[in-house]
């Protein structure tokens, strides 16, 4: 069972090792003070951001169940 998460993680991630590399690399270069990689971290940050919201642990994870759910490809 263990194996099939395994595999699943890394056939269906919306982001390759490679490419989050490549991210956090070209941020590195830049000077950035914050690296987000990939979608799930930029809404995270965003809802840390605003306190009242943080909270609201249900609409956070609703909002990150549809935004996997709008990047999972159909099979």
């Amino acid at each position: 069972m263990l194996a099939q998460v395994d595999n699943d993680f890394r056939g269906e991630a919306p982001l390759s090792a490679a490419e989050a590399a490549i991210t956090v690399l070209d941020g590195v270069r830049a000077g950035a003070w914050r690296i987000l990689v990939g979608e799930d971290a930029k809404m995270t940050d965003a809802a840390a951001r605003q306190p009242e919201a943080a909270d609201d642990y249900a609409e956070l994870f609703n909002a990150a169940a549809e935004q996997s759910t709008a990047q999972t490809p159909e099979r």
